[in-house]
């Protein structure tokens, strides 16, 4: 659930696959024109269950919209993949662009089933 007077959310820690939040509007579904903010942090701790079709998790933020089609947009999109074992981090609008090539080169294993914290400070 989301609280717009502390401007932080809680969530059932067996949520499913495709959830969205506006924050800033009343009740974190809406967008809020009136709210806009330049620079800010978000953190997300998150776990990824194996079995899924999809086998990354990640934050969406500098959205003016939101939709449940891949690659929309207009946003950027910063993310774990377990299965290719990457940090995924491009910007989707009608289309993806990476920003991190996927050839990037890091010294994390991730794995299923473990709690990650993915923050963005923009």
């Amino acid at each position: 659930s989301y609280n717009a007077v502390t401007c932080s959310v809680s969530s059932d820690p067996h949520s499913s696959c495709g959830e969205s939040l506006w924050f800033g509007s009343a009740d974190g579904l809406t967008p809020n024109t009136n709210y806009e903010h330049t620079s800010f942090t978000v953190r997300a701790v998150m776990s990824i269950s194996g079995g899924y079709t999809f086998s990354d998790a990640g934050i969406i933020f500098r959205a003016s919209q939101a939709s449940n089609i891949n690659d929309q947009g207009p946003n950027y999109y910063v993310g774990l993949n377990v299965e290719s074992n990457v940090l995924i981090f491009g910007i989707q609008n009608n289309g993806w662009t990476d920003i991190l090539a996927p050839s990037y080169n890091w010294s994390y294993t991730l794995e299923y089933n473990t709690v990650y914290v993915l923050e963005v400070v923009a």
